[in-house]
């Protein structure tokens, strides 16, 4: 499946009318893309041409064809034309670019050629040259046969990306589509979507080194790529993969007991930064630990995957300094509009739809795409996962025997955002438990599932849980519901005495926010008891 569903087309205007209109229907009506270009735009004032910058940030595929004109310049342009302005413009924001300029024995008008600009064109073919190949075209239908030729280049290579990283035959299709706040899991690999590239990268990095460091915010995804994405097609290569969270406990005796020494082991620690929030002798004595962890285990046999935020990154590697072992650093960004688009197209290939009977209104994906990661501020990935799974939720299966995703139903959620869903959460768990909302019990119990860094704690078992609440009968009522609000998730349902954890990190600080900055009963009194603590310390 391509990673691109938008295209943008650059070339300068009036001299390239005809190969404008070829490449437009190319990319429209028989790659069935989505094409953007200028004349789009409207009448070529200055201010409508300075947002051809704005569109190519939107796009995921740059398409730029040049012959004899440099193109208009812009006042406060430095000189430059919009044209390699919008060239400039899609390297900086690290898009796919193909670039193709007239073949030099081809025949063209000279009213067709800026004379006066052949400097300004060699100088910007120079810089073309340094990072791309420069094919050539001629007529209209030759130009677009190249680029379709190229693009479909393009696609099989991103198709193959994993074609060497098979997944288990045993890992077959999960119930739902769309997991909400959950996090991937081994499971749910079929249909973790988005973060090929990122796999690859991860893969590679741990090919040439025996530690790899990931990082990334709060939010970005780095469980769902290692536990859904990763850890099974390493399995497949027949390493032995074992996942911890610091918060576990005493993940390095864990880690030793669980090593075969006669297989090949991947050791992946998660949530690493909860070794930094306090400067305490348990800390140290954990990092202490783990450095003996990394230089006595660290091998072509044994190989490590740290894993936290990356704020946290500069922490990490001061530890990693008296180690003296060699690293490479992964860093996972939030999913980018081509990952959005595959995240939300991923289930609708044929075995998929057969499965979840889902189909994808004509341009939905790259609409819901632009409005996502138009909020900069947003959890990219967790939110997107809640706003397709209340889509699923709510959307019946039709008469043609499947579910219509389309922008009518996409209008009812696209407001929602991380905050607003939580509010959402909170309001059904009070109709059910009024007292809970009135007590601010909701808020306290979900409290008790997070830490002082404001991630989720993985350490709160069921039964301790219970206990703590031990005075109220429908404690085990009010868990139920949260679990069922994918607001709290149990882990370990196997064991005697599993362990609660908020659904995803990302909750965490809105979580701790609300609670700071309630006025119920129960965590009013609980900041008055801590706040009296603090003065008698």
């Amino acid at each position: 499946m391509a990673r691109f569903s938008k295209v943008f087309i650059s070339s300068t205007y009036i001299d390239l009318i005809e190969h404008r209109q070829e490449v437009y229907n190319l990319i429209t009506q028989k790659l069935g893309l989505t094409s953007v270009a200028m004349e789009d735009f409207g009448a070529m004032s200055e201010e409508p041409v300075m947002a051809c910058l704005d569109k190519v940030q939107e796009c995921d595929l740059f398409i730029g064809f040049y012959a004899k004109r440099y193109g208009f310049i812009p006042e406060d342009s430095e000189g430059l034309s919009i044209t390699e302005m919008e060239y400039d413009k899609a390297r900086q924001e690290g898009k796919l670019i193909l670039c193709f300029w007239l073949d030099r024995l081809h025949d063209w008008p000279a009213e067709k050629a800026q004379e006066e600009y052949v400097d300004h064109l060699d100088r910007f073919k120079d810089k073309i040259q340094k990072n791309h190949v420069i094919e050539t075209f001629g007529s209209p239908e030759n130009l677009a046969y190249k680029i379709s030729i190229a693009i479909a280049r393009i696609q099989s290579e991103q198709e193959d990306i994993l074609a060497d990283l098979e997944l288990p035959l045993d890992i077959g299709l999960p119930s739902e589509p769309y997991l909400g706040l959950y996090y991937f899991r081994r499971e749910h690999a079929r249909i973790f979507f988005g973060r090929n590239a990122d796999i690859r990268e991860l893969y590679k990095a741990l090919q040439a080194f025996n530690i790899v460091l990931l990082s990334g915010q709060s939010g970005s995804g780095k469980s769902s790529l290692l536990l859904a994405g990763l850890l099974p097609r390493m399995e497949k290569k027949n390493w032995h993969c074992i996942y911890v969270r610091l918060t576990d406990g005493d993940v390095v005796k864990a880690i030793e007991v669980e090593i075969r020494e006669e297989e090949k082991s991947l050791i992946i620690i998660d949530q690493l930064e909860e070794l930094f929030v306090h400067d305490n002798p348990e800390n140290e004595v954990r990092r202490l630990a783990l450095l003996q962890l990394v230089e006595t285990r660290c091998n072509h046999q044994t190989k490590i995957i740290l894993s936290f935020r990356k704020e946290t990154l500069l922490e990490v590697m001061k530890m990693l300094e008296t180690s003296r072992v060699d690293y490479d650093k992964v860093l996972l960004s939030n999913l980018d509009r081509q990952g959005i688009t595959e995240a939300i197209r991923g289930i609708s290939s044929s075995a998929l739809v057969r499965k979840y009977k889902v189909e994808f209104a004509s341009g939905l994906a790259e609409e819901i795409a632009g409005d996502i990661i138009n909020d900069r501020e947003s959890n990219v990935a967790p939110l997107l996962q809640i706003l397709l799974r209340k889509m699923y939720d709510s959307c019946p299966i039709g008469s043609n025997g499947k579910r219509q995703f389309n922008q009518s139903l996409y209008y009812q959620f696209r407001s929602s955002s991380l905050e607003e869903m939580l509010d959402t959460q909170l309001a059904d768990l009070g109709l059910h438990f009024p007292h809970a909302q009135k007590s601010g019990l909701d808020l306290d119990m979900l409290y008790r599932l997070t830490t002082e860094l404001g991630t989720a704690a993985n350490s709160v078992t069921e039964s301790a849980f219970r206990e703590t609440y031990c005075h109220l009968d429908d404690i085990p009522q009010i868990i139920h519901h949260l679990i069922d609000l994918f607001l709290v998730i149990r882990i370990g349902e196997e064991d005697s005495d599993p362990k609660l954890r908020i659904a995803h990190d990302s909750l965490a600080p809105l979580i701790r926010k609300k609670y700071q900055n309630s006025d119920a009963p129960g965590p009013k009194a609980y900041k008055i008891l801590a706040n009296r603590q603090k003065e008698i310390e």
